[in-house]
């Protein structure tokens, strides 16, 4: 048995509750895990809140984000060992209209225990958290997908990234500087700039005092940036 977090109504976190259930054996193409730590995403705030719809049954369970070590191992799967510390890659989801088809077990993440895709778990480096692991996939791949895979971000350019405080703001002012771009950062408060200061940011604008078509002219003497995130 192993304590899980579900839901069997629509409405605010009150209606979540911790329940045990028995675990199996994985089905083929699965793992079973052992959580160390989950991601929290908005999406499964909406989701559990009813912005999607009723779940297509009840009761529902929530997450794709975690990071953990490997019980079991389903029939089929390959490079994956028990006792292997593995993170999970974002994609796998029970939400109405975004569900991944499996005739295997609902993946979900939100518990103790968790059966996951095997093509979807990744191994993590021996020095990484299980908290960290969980933590890093969604903000970064979100950051890089749009600005490197799509936008082509490249180095010496200048690169505008509002929000610049949020998860996904972080991620991207650290993939720019690692590409040899140059962040230019919008907060709304001035109580923000220290934080961006302390991931080296050089160029900073506080929406609430300063115009960001003027400062985006004076700091790039008019260039102006090509890639606005």
């Amino acid at each position: 048995m192993a304590q899980v977090v579900r839901f069997h109504e629509l409405g605010g976190p009150e209606v979540l509750r911790l329940e045990e259930i028995t675990f199996e054996d994985p089905a083929p193409g699965e793992l079973r895990l052992k959580v160390g730590a989950i991601g929290l995403n908005r999406l499964e705030v909406v989701y559990r809140s009813g912005g999607f719809g009723a779940p297509n049954k009840y009761p529902a369970a929530l997450g794709s984000e975690c990071a953990g070590t490997v019980e079991a191992i389903g029939k089929g799967v390959t490079g994956f060992k028990v006792g292997d510390r593995v993170a999970t890659i974002p994609g796998f989801t029970t939400l109405p209209g975004f569900a991944t088809e499996t005739k295997g077990h609902e993946c979900a993440v939100y518990g103790e225990e968790a059966y996951v895709p095997a093509e979807m778990a990744v191994k993590m480096p021996e020095s990484m958290s299980f908290i960290d692991a969980a933590a890093i996939w969604m903000q970064y791949s979100t950051a890089y997908n749009s600005m490197v895979n799509v936008a082509q971000l490249q180095k010496g350019e200048y690169v505008l990234l509002t929000a610049a405080t949020s998860s996904v703001g972080i991620a991207a002012i650290q993939i720019a500087k690692s590409l040899g771009a140059i962040p230019i950062c919008t907060t709304r408060s001035q109580t923000k700039v220290a934080a961006l200061k302390a991931q080296g940011v050089e160029h900073v604008i506080v929406t609430d005092e300063q115009d960001i078509p003027t400062e985006v002219a004076r700091i790039t003497d008019g260039v102006g940036c090509r890639v606005i995130l």
